[in-house]
């Protein structure tokens, strides 16, 4: 399975994440730090359909401290803002899905998570932990532009979700 190929075509789905993710290499902090964009094929899942589905743009990573996992686009498509995931969680239980539409009930400029080094199936690799919820999103990487991020949300019996985001400039 050649997975950078298939991140190229786009035909990279969560079986094939899955199965390759323990063969990607560690991520570093210090190689995070940007602003990344996700990939549609997170929305093979419940939560990351819902989130795609919302209008989730992707992540920036500033330092291990500020940590923004939820950004989405400006109402007027200029730039992005980011958004405090119980915010986001009880917009969409109404049902609602745009969340740009409701920017003002979910905005923070308080980061919402930090990177630590964790272990994970035996390698130790940068990870996200979210502050208000019991989630973790430990990242490998595929090349320096591209990380999977195998999403665990605490109570779930499942396999973990995976998320595939790209290195990009943010959105002015």
């Amino acid at each position: 399975m050649n997975i950078k190929r298939m991140c190229r075509d786009g035909s990279l789905t969560q079986a094939d994440m899955a199965v390759t993710f323990d063969t990607l290499n560690p991520v570093s902090i210090d190689m995070l730090i940007g602003t990344w964009k996700v990939d549609p094929s997170y929305a093979e899942t419940l939560g990351g359909k819902m989130l795609i589905e919302s209008g989730w743009w992707g992540a920036r990573f500033v330092d291990a401290e500020t940590v923004d996992p939820l950004l989405y686009p400006k109402p007027d498509g200029n730039g992005v803002f980011a958004a405090d995931l119980p915010s986001v969680l009880a917009v969409l239980s109404t049902g609602e899905r745009d969340i740009s539409a409701r920017r003002n009930e979910v905005e923070t400029s308080a980061p919402i998570g930090r990177l630590r080094m964790v272990e994970y199936r035996g390698v130790l690799t940068a990870t996200l932990v979210y502050d208000q919820v019991p989630v973790l999103d430990y990242l490998r990487a595929i090349d320096s532009g591209t990380i999977v991020a195998a999403v665990e949300h605490r109570g779930l019996v499942h396999h973990p979700d995976y998320a595939l985001l790209r290195r990009c400039p943010a959105p002015q």
